[in-house]
C-alpha cells in the first residue's frame, strides 16, 4: 500500500507561487523596482535554469531588465527581508516584440549549465525593467494579505549588480480590490 502522497513527484519542472493569478497584469513601478517572488524551499538539489513570466502588452524603447534567483534565510514572515542573490541575468528574450507571451533569460543561468540551488534553499524568483519609454504589463499576482510571499525594493538598481536587498512587503491599500496584482508572476524553472 502506498502512502499519501507517494504518487507524486516531490519535485517538479517548474517551481512557482502558491499565490493567485486571477487574469490580472501588473506594470511595474519605476526603473528601480525590483520585486521578488517566494516559490519555495526546495527538498533536494535542482538546477534552475530561467526565470519565466508572462507579457500581456509589450513595453517600448531600450530594453533593460534582469531576472534572477535569490534566498532568504527563513520563508515568509510578514516581515522585510533580505535576499542575496544567487545569480542573475541581463539578457533577457525581447519585452518589446509582441504582447501575450512567455519571456524568459535568453540563455540559461550559469552558460546554459543551469544554476545549482542546494536543498534547503530558501528560493525566490526576481525581476526588475527600466524599459527607455515604457515598462511592459506582466501577468500578476494577488492576495498576500502581507505575508510576505511577495516582496518588492523600490531603488534596487540592477540585479545583475553585488546586493544584497532589502525585499519590503508590499502592502495591498484598502482601497484595492482582491484581485489587484501586487508583484508579477515569476516561474522557476529547469528546462
Amino acid at each position: 500500500m502506498r502512502t499519501p502522497g507517494a504518487v507524486v513527484q516531490p519535485t517538479g519542472r517548474v517551481f512557482m507561487s502558491r499565490l493567485p493569478n486571477v487574469a490580472t497584469a501588473i506594470t511595474p513601478a519605476n526603473n528601480n523596482t525590483a520585486y521578488f517572488v517566494y516559490v519555495g524551499r526546495t527538498t533536494e538539489t535542482v538546477v534552475a535554469k530561467y526565470v519565466e513570466f508572462y507579457v500581456y502588452a509589450k513595453g517600448t524603447g531600450t530594453q533593460t531588465a534582469e531576472v534572477g534567483l535569490f534566498s532568504t534565510p527563513s520563508g515568509p514572515n510578514k516581515n522585510s527581508q533580505t535576499l542575496t542573490k544567487l545569480i542573475a541575468d541581463g539578457t533577457l528574450t525581447s519585452l518589446t516584440a509582441a504582447d501575450k507571451v512567455v519571456a524568459r533569460n535568453s540563455a540559461a543561468f550559469n552558460s546554459g549549465a543551469g544554476y545549482i540551488v542546494p536543498a534547503g534553499t530558501h528560493i525566490w524568483a526576481g525581476i526588475r525593467t527600466a524599459m527607455g519609454t515604457n515598462q511592459p504589463n506582466l501577468a500578476g499576482l494577488c492576495m498576500d494579505y502581507q505575508e510576505g510571499m511577495v516582496l518588492s525594493n523600490t531603488a534596487a538598481g540592477a540585479l545583475t549588480g553585488a546586493g544584497p536587498w532589502t525585499g519590503a512587503i508590499i502592502t495591498q491599500p484598502a482601497s484595492y480590490y482582491l484581485n489587484t496584482p501586487l508583484a508579477p508572476d515569476l516561474r522557476i524553472t529547469m528546462d
